[in-house]
């Protein structure tokens, strides 16, 4: 072989490499822009609770920020948020996120009549949301809230939120059948307010029922990756390419 045709077949060869390589950037700089643009989607369409900043950075200094619908990997979050939507209790129970949990809260009152029993008219909601929740692998964590106010007939709130909770775990196993394997009730009293006590706005806020749910392990936006093509390899002579790849080879 000629000195100029072994020229001109390694040049190709480096023409070839050179544009495999910039194939293989191109890619990694796509999925860059999609995280980006999920993200940015992501601080579009929550809805942030009030006193919140866009970062997801309440006043009282603990993050906390409403999950967005197009969140994939929270399916049965997505069926309760419709569920609250048609029940026409939007505006009353609002449901955030907070690292690997997921927060219904509902105020006393959509849930509790005069005497703190659970208000029939409340009951399709719950029985919807219990057959929700059965279907998932959550675990279910009750917690009840008061605000700095004693209610006559208990020793004190801590007591009284415990009564709460307790009231809605009964409900969720005797009428909504979730395994009560996967239920705890917590009380705990005044100590976590949302807001300060400072007007009957604000203590009817903190007058309240926590359902937590405690997802798998999770990453952000980790449909990227699975929806992500599996790379492509391509021999040409001595020399294998892998293109729009993610790992080394």
């Amino acid at each position: 072989m000629k000195k100029g045709q072994i020229f001109l077949q390694i040049s190709l060869y480096m023409i070839l490499l050179c544009f495999f390589i910039y194939l293989n950037s191109y890619a990694e700089i796509s999925e860059k822009k999609g995280t980006a643009v999920l993200r940015s989607l992501t601080d579009v369409f929550s809805v942030l609770p009030e006193g919140q900043s866009p970062l997801g950075q309440t006043k009282r200094g603990e993050v906390i920020s409403e999950i967005p619908m197009e969140k994939v990997e929270d399916l049965e979050i997505r069926e309760i948020r419709r569920l609250i939507i048609f029940s026409n209790l939007e505006e009353e129970i609002k449901i955030y996120k907070k690292g690997r949990q997921r927060i219904i809260i509902i105020p006393d009152d959509v849930l509790f009549d005069e005497q703190y029993k659970i208000k029939t008219k409340v009951f399709p909601f719950l029985k919807k949301m219990c057959k929700i929740l059965s279907k998932s692998q959550y675990s279910i964590k009750i917690e009840g809230h008061t605000d700095n106010i004693p209610i006559p007939n208990f020793s004190n709130n801590f007591e009284f939120s415990a009564f709460k909770a307790l009231r809605l775990l009964k409900f969720f196993i005797n009428i909504g059948n979730i395994n009560p394997h996967r239920l705890s009730a917590f009380g705990y009293g005044e100590y976590r307010p949302l807001l300060p006590n400072n007007s009957p706005e604000d203590r009817s806020k903190n007058n309240r029922i926590q359902i937590i749910l405690y997802t798998k392990e999770e990453k952000d936006f980790k449909k990227i990756n699975a929806l992500k093509k599996p790379p492509t390899f391509f021999r040409f002579k001595n020399f294998i390419f892998k293109i729009f790849g993610g790992e080394g080879l």
